[in-house]
């Protein structure tokens, strides 16, 4: 234990103490009186945050000292994290005269005030306005770390990535501002006496997450105005326990605003000045556009608690099982994290929420980030089902590129010229996958704004935007949907070609131009309207297993020109050519020769594999016959 040194009454003995103990710490306060006639029974010692709010505390007498020297003590164990100032009172009898000592010689009799000076100092404890991440803001010289219980006694913000506390205390009259960017974690319980507030700009938001907290808070989202070439539309939930739109800034209040419930039964939109919803239920997301730049603010309490659901519905021919969800915390979450399940049952694996810069839904795979005050969409796949989203899926990470990091995976992005608009689509070859709907795997199409592109794979009258399909072998036809949302050109990207089995070889047919691109990471432009077929493209998948290619090609090479084949034999040895269509049947074959060697092959207009092999060296091309 710590121990306060004696306090004395005798002149020049006793100095002003000055504190520093952590929370919970047990320390002894020590006191003896050498002279005068207290009475026992009313001494007693007292704390105060603020020099004058005292709360004290009788200490019997425990020992007489020599001549008329009494003493007591006891252990303090202070539980709240702040500066507190300290004093001695003892009572006389007698008279009820009062003396106070502030651990030195300076004593005040006969008073009902008292100005201290000695101080203890219980935590890490703010000594002047400033920003959490600098050590001038703290007493201790020193910026908390995940081990310090934190007291808020002046006005501080929250800028920086990372910053963590064990506990944290807001004073009364002072404000915790955590900007946009700004993360803080505590680990345990935080005290909002004064104001918590999570702010929101155009570039994002702030993040904070805490294990208990009591008090309100308050979580801003910004949102941009609607308009009609760049969209304006938002999924939004609450981070509250409990929120009431009536009178919240998030009510709609002119013509230009809106405020939707998706009703996943009749597969509608249900506007609030229409219908009966007059909240924002936690775990719920919701459909909001406004006239103009728009920060609402969320105050009340933070939901810290597990969300769960259970038989969400399912309705053919309406929602098909889709329903809006919302985040409900003041910080992102993992979708479905994989270090905690969220216990899905009869719930696809694939979450969307709404990019408003692409204007279409994205999708979120495993361990995807869902913003704070984001709704997203999930898909039921059964009548009986249930999730829960795990208050341990909260998470800081606001960065999600949706890059493809998937073995056989490829992701296709259409774009365009005129606006900023784009879709994604992403296929894949999964040992464990069915050519039909995979809940755990893939994701259906949920159409974007009017004016974006559309993009989806097609079977059997299903559309998805991740659709995995079985491993392949031999060839396979693919049929993209592709609806173009305004007249322009258009740009194909592909990423992850790279991660293909070497043998599969990879076409695009554009059924409008009568074109045949084969796959090997360029872009593909093409002019579109609004009129075209949405059926103009398909996707070729060939796969030549057992016909291997040599990494030492350099001694042949091959080149085509319309339906004409030169090869250059090297090598100084006879060979063969076979060429193949994509269905793996053998065209054309014919010996070769050292040296210079040009075939023509009459075959119709499209794409063929073409395999040469002479001596040790064999290789494999793809060509294009137009």
């Amino acid at each position: 234990m710590l121990a306060l040194p004696w306090g004395h009454r005798y002149a020049t003995v006793q100095t002003n103490q000055n504190l520093t103990v952590d929370v919970s710490s047990s320390f002894k306060v020590s006191i003896e009186w050498g002279e005068g006639s207290w009475d026992s029974s009313s001494f007693g010692y007292g704390l105060s945050t603020d020099g004058s709010d005292w709360v004290w505390v009788d200490l019997p007498w425990f020992e007489d000292g020599s001549g008329s020297n009494k003493r007591c003590s006891t252990d303090v164990v202070i539980t709240i994290p702040g500066k507190y100032y300290y004093a001695y009172r003892m009572v006389k009898a007698a008279n009820g005269g009062t003396g106070y000592s502030f651990g030195s010689d300076a004593w005040v009799e006969n008073t009902s005030s008292i100005s201290a000076v000695s101080t203890i100092v219980v935590g890490d404890v703010s000594t002047q306005d400033g920003v959490w991440y600098s050590s001038t803001t703290w007493e201790s010289g020193s910026i908390p770390t995940i081990l310090s219980d934190v007291a808020v006694m002046h006005n501080v913000s929250v800028s920086n990535t990372g910053l963590e506390a064990s506990s944290l205390v807001i004073y009364s009259g002072k404000t915790l501002t955590i900007n946009q960017g700004g993360q803080l974690s505590v680990s345990n319980f935080t005290t909002v006496n004064g104001t918590l507030s999570v702010q929101s700009d155009a570039s994002g938001n702030g993040s904070f997450i805490t294990n208990s907290i009591t008090g309100n808070a308050s979580v801003q989202r910004y949102m941009a105005a609607y308009t009609v070439g760049s969209d304006g539309w938002h999924l939004l939930s609450s981070p509250l326990t409990s929120f009431t739109i009536s009178g919240s800034s998030f009510e709609p209040t002119s013509g230009t605003d809106d405020l939707y419930k998706y009703s996943e039964s009749t597969n509608m939109w249900l506007n609030y000045q229409q219908s009966s919803f007059g909240t924002l239920d936690i775990g719920e997301g919701y459909l909001t556009a406004w006239g103009s730049n728009k920060t609402g603010t969320f105050t009340g309490t933070l939901n810290v608690a597990d969300v769960s659901y259970s038989n969400l519905s399912v309705t053919g021919g309406q929602g098909e099982g889709w329903h809006a969800l919302g985040n409900p915390y003041s910080s992102a979450i993992a979708w479905d994290d994989s270090g905690n399940s969220w216990s899905r049952t009869g719930i696809a694996a694939t979450a969307k929420v709404w990019s408003e810069v692409a204007g279409n839904y994205a999708d979120i795979t495993q361990d995807g980030t869902i913003p704070s005050t984001n709704g997203f969409f999930v898909q039921a796949t059964s009548g009986t089902n249930s999730m829960t989203i795990q208050e341990e899926s909260r998470t800081h990470n606001i960065i999600n590129n949706y890059k493809s990091n998937i073995a056989n995976e490829m992701v296709i992005t259409v774009s365009n010229s005129v606006n900023s608009f784009y879709d994604v689509n992403r296929i894949a070859l999964n040992q464990d996958a069915t050519e039909s709907f995979d809940a755990e795997f893939d994701s259906h199409k949920l159409y974007g704004s009017s004016t974006a592109p559309q993009l989806a794979s097609e079977i059997d009258g299903e559309l998805f935007t991740i659709n995995h399909l079985p491993l392949l072998t031999g060839s396979y036809e693919l049929n993209m949907e592709f609806i173009a949302g305004v007249n322009g050109s258009y740009t194909y990207s592909f990423e992850g070609l790279s991660s293909f089995d070497n043998d599969m070889v990879i076409v695009l047919e554009d059924k409008q131009t009568q074109s045949l691109i084969q796959l090997t990471g360029q872009n593909y432009q093409f002019d579109a309207n609004t009129t075209d077929n949405h059926m103009r493209f398909v996707l070729h998948f060939t796969t030549m297993a057992g016909i291997t290619e040599s990494t030492e090609d350099a001694a042949i090479t091959l080149f085509s020109y319309e339906n004409l084949i030169t090869i250059d034999n090297r090598t100084e040895q006879n060979g063969m050519i076979e060429v193949y269509d994509l269905t793996g049947k053998v065209l054309f074959v014919n010996g070769l020769e050292p040296e210079h060697n040009t075939f023509r092959v009459n075959v119709a207009k499209g794409v063929y594999l073409v395999r040469v092999g002479a001596g040790e060296k064999v290789i494999t091309r793809s060509i294009v016959i137009r």
